[in-house]
This record gives C-alpha cells, sequence and structure tokens, in this order.
C-alpha cells in the first residue's frame, strides 16, 4: 500500500539526539557533520535519506519502505510486514514512531496482468482534467514505462513494474507482468488530505485505519480516472449517443461552461454520462483493467479485514465503512451512534410485541449531508469537533453563496433603475428572503 515514503522529526530535545547518536543506524557512521552541520548516513537498508541535522534539530529520513524489508521493491507490503518495517525503521533511528513525521508519501497498488499492460498505458487520458504525459525514459533505455498527471499537491503515475523491476535486476516471474498505479503526495498537506488526519506519522502508516482509508484513496482516484475505450452506442438515442461519446474530453465540459450553461445542467449532464458508461461497460465486457486494480486493492486489505461480515466490496462501496480512524479531520465510522436513528425499543406493547416509540429524525448536516451527533439541538452544521477544518468548509459553503447573492444585488441596486428588479433575479429558493429581504 506505500512505497516511498520521507519523514521528518523536528525540534529534537538533547536527550533525543543522543538517542540518535547511539542508534543502530548511525553506529557505523564517523559522526563528522558536514559544512551545512549535517550528519548523513549512505546506504542504510536501502534508505536513499538519512541525515541528521545537527543545527536546527532534525532528522529526515527517506526511501522505499518495501527497500527496507526486502531490499527492493518490486513487491509491495502487507499490512502486517507494514507494521514490522515501521517498528525496525523506528527502532534503527532511536525515536518512537510517532515523532516522524510523514511529509512525502506514496500510495501505491500492484496489478498483475497475464498481457503487457502498455495498452491501459496508452489508453490514459485524464485525471480531473489533468492530463496523462508520458515520462521520458532514462538514458539506456528504448522505451518509456510511465505515465503521469499532474496536480498541485499530488501526481497520479501508472507504469510497467515488471518491464522497470527487470531492469533494476529483481525480474518477475516468466508470464507475469506487473501494473504499479500511485498517488503521490508531494507535500505534507496532500498526505493529511488523503488519509484524512491533522497530522499523519510513522506510527500511523500501521494502523488499520490508516490502511483502510489510503486504500479508499486509491480507489477513488482510480475512479476519476479517464481512459480510451471501446464503447456500445447499442440502444441509446442520437443525444445519449454523443454525450457518452463527448464526455470522456475534458474540453467538452469547458465549452459548456464557457457558452454559459446552467451549472446545475452541467452536473446533470456529468451524472447522465456516468450512468452511460457504466452500462456501456457491462455491455461490452472487454475491460480488462476495470477490475483489476480495485481487486488488487482488495487484496492489499485483506490482511486487515479478516471478519465474515466486513468484505472489502461493502467497504468500498460505503466511505463510512472500515475501521474508526484515530486524530481525524473527517473519520470514517463503522457505523453511526444510536442517538441518530429514529427507531429505539420503547418497552412491550398491547399485543405482547415490540412497541415502537417515535423519535426525533436524524438531524443532517445542511451542506455534506452527514449526521451530526452533537447535543445542539439547533445546529445546522458539522461540527468543529467532530470534524475539525471541515465542518468550517461546511459552514462557508453555505453563509458564501447566501453573502455572494447578496452582494451581486446590492450592486445592480446601487444604480438607477426604472423598476424594481428583485423579482426578476435568480436566487435559490432556501435563500431568496435572506437576500431580497437584505436590499430592501
Amino acid at each position: 500500500m506505500y512505497d516511498y515514503t520521507k519523514t521528518r522529526a523536528e525540534d529534537l530535545t538533547p536527550d533525543e539526539l543522543v538517542s540518535i547518536a547511539n542508534s543502530p543506524a548511525f553506529a557505523d557512521c564517523d559522526g563528522v557533520p558536514d559544512n551545512y552541520g549535517r550528519i548523513k548516513v549512505k546506504n542504510y537498508r536501502g534508505l536513499s535519506t538519512l541525515q541528521l541535522d545537527c543545527h536546527n534539530r532534525r532528522l529526515n529520513i527517506g526511501g522505499a519502505l518495501p527497500t527496507v524489508l526486502h531490499g527492493h521493491n518490486t513487491t509491495l507490503l502487507t499490512y502486517s510486514e507494514t507494521k514490522q518495517v515501521v517498528e525496525e525503521l523506528a527502532a534503527a533511528v532511536g525515536l518512537p514512531a510517532y515523532r516522524l513525521e510523514v511529509v512525502n508519501l506514496e500510495l501505491s497498488a500492484d496489478s498483475d496482468l497475464p498481457t503487457s499492460p502498455q495498452l491501459l498505458l496508452q489508453s490514459l487520458q485524464h485525471h480531473k482534467q489533468s492530463p496523462f504525459g508520458l515520462v521520458a525514459p532514462r538514458n539506456g533505455v528504448a522505451r518509456a514505462l510511465e505515465y503521469l498527471a499532474i496536480h498541485a499537491d499530488y501526481r497520479v503515475k501508472f507504469y510497467d513494474k515488471g518491464t522497470h523491476a527487470a531492469q533494476q535486476g529483481h525480474s518477475l516471474p516468466a508470464g507475469v507482468h506487473r501494473l504499479r498505479y500511485e498517488v503521490v503526495c508531494l507535500r505534507g498537506r496532500a498526505v493529511r488530505n488523503m488519509l484524512g488526519l491533522e497530522r499523519v506519522t510513522l506510527a500511523d502508516l500501521a494502523k488499520p485505519g490508516t490502511f483502510t482509508a489510503a486504500a479508499l484513496a486509491l480507489l477513488e482516484h482510480w475512479q476519476q480516472t479517464v481512459r480510451n475505450k471501446l464503447l456500445d452506442f447499442t440502444g441509446l438515442k442520437i443525444r445519449q449517443t454523443s454525450l457518452l461519446q463527448s464526455g470522456s474530453n475534458p474540453e467538452y465540459w469547458r465549452q459548456l461552461k464557457a457558452a454559459g450553461t446552467p451549472q446545475i445542467t452541467i452536473k446533470r449532464y456529468k451524472v447522465e454520462y456516468r450512468k452511460l458508461l457504466a452500462e456501456s461497460d457491462k455491455r461490452t465486457q472487454n475491460d480488462l483493467y476495470g477490475q483489476r486494480i480495485p481487486e488488487a486493492i482488495a487484496a492489499a486489505l485483506a490482511s486487515v479485514h479478516r471478519t465474515e461480515n466486513d468484505t472489502i466490496l461493502h467497504t468500498f462501496s460505503k466511505a463510512e465503512s472500515g475501521p474508526p480512524l484515530e486524530n481525524t479531520k473527517e473519520k470514517h465510522p463503522t457505523h453511526y451512534p444510536l442517538s441518530s436513528y429514529s427507531h429505539k425499543g420503547g418497552g412491550e406493547g398491547e399485543d405482547g410485541g415490540m412497541r415502537v416509540s417515535e423519535q426525533p429524525v436524524a438531524r443532517l448536516c445542511h451542506t455534506c449531508g452527514k449526521p451530526i451527533n452533537t447535543g445542539n439541538a439547533t445546529a445546522k452544521f458539522c461540527s468543529p469537533k467532530e470534524r475539525g477544518e471541515a465542518a468550517k468548509r461546511c459552514r462557508n459553503a453555505d453563509s458564501n453563496l447566501r453573502n455572494n447573492k447578496r452582494r451581486a444585488l446590492r450592486k445592480v441596486e446601487s444604480e438607477p433603475v426604472l423598476f424594481d428588479q428583485r423579482p426578476f433575479v435568480r436566487v435559490p429558493e432556501h435563500i431568496r428572503e435572506f437576500v431580497l429581504t437584505a436590499v430592501a
């Protein structure tokens, strides 16, 4: 599930500095700092970076977690192996795992295929409207193996891991072709957003909830990846055929927006396009990769979820399922508290059965629709105590809409007009009274 990881421990105390200096990782080091006050250790268990910055009291560790255990990253770690590596790495540097904050992380999934993954790589179009680009091969390699979609804080990457491993001297068994899919978090902010944590440490990577959150993030970004696929237009009307053919092109949606098409109409078209695409996939049954990658992610979670009732596909079908995450901004509980349900036992009824008393319906956030489990009976939005920064976004999404409409109307009303324009202003019905009253 994890490949390259970069961690950092800052503001080290004198005792921690002594513990690091006496740790197994620095045992064979001469202890002489360079011109910048850094003590570097090279080639310790395959780590690409291991340095102690004495001036700034900081420890930097970088490398692929599979390499620490196996000596190479051709095969990803299982959950139990991840726990083992976290414990060994923390012991090697003489610090507890929670002191090492994760600032870069690669979420990875491998899919073993019967044929070369080149067909998938060449069919990649875009991810969230960011086009996939071909990464130039390194010197001495004739064919490019990697395709990349670039975003501000992260990258989405697909490459032929089998061929790449063979070039590094770790060939796969004959007849096995391996595709590796990765979401590369370039900043600590991206890591926190992907895993839903306020702070991500090395210790968190070995927790079941974080492992599940990583799998859900991989699945989500896979579903947002658009590829060239053979489409089936059987039984579709001309308008539906045109939508199914054009919907995979980001320029189509940009032109709709530029033409002044209402946003609600564009959203409706996108929902219809996804439905048509799913139906086409069912009819064609020719998408080798459509299920292989989700199955690979599910297989990586098999060591975490072993109960009969907790199936992996159910975990993927509901983002709310899975073990609860600790220290999260948006927790993913396995169930909602009993107080959020509107049915409770009310004792024995007249007919000998169970009497059900009426209870108030669960209160839901007006913006995101999630249950509000606080004691405030008048709360309309998520509580910061429950969901952290996400609660602020829920409140802002509601207030920004109302305030922006009100400012726009005030701007119109500030200029002389011949008649009252307020009845003709397009304002959502649930905020219409608030907006129009403000400029009365």
